[in-house]
């Protein structure tokens, strides 16, 4: 994809853990990297949550490479909040990564 592609500023983010001042651990989220994107939306499908039939939006990012970006992570595009499905390098030469999300609802 040509640079002028890249119009989309996403944040990637990673699961962090912390304790409160009660000593339970408790989960969030931290910024990773911020970055510029292609954005395109694929197929829709759905899913099966809390015992009822969810319609599921699936889309297409690509970024410049960065090892650190995993399925474990998930995009921030404005409000909007995309959990991480696949993760490839398309070519093998370290220079993008096509990454493959399902809009979520969470925040």
């Amino acid at each position: 994809m040509a640079q002028q592609r890249y119009r989309h500023q996403i944040v990637i983010q990673t699961p962090t853990e912390s304790q409160n001042d009660f000593g339970e651990v408790t989960e969030s989220w931290a910024t990773l990297i911020t970055c510029w994107a292609s954005m395109e939306s694929g197929p829709a499908g759905e899913a099966f949550e809390a015992g009822a039939i969810v319609q599921q939006n699936t889309y297409a990012f690509e970024i410049y490479y960065n090892s650190s970006v995993t399925t474990k992570c998930r995009i921030k595009y404005g409000t909007r909040y995309f959990d991480i499905q696949s993760v490839t390098d398309p070519d093998g030469r370290a220079r993008k990564l096509a990454i493959v999300a399902t809009e979520t609802q969470e925040a």
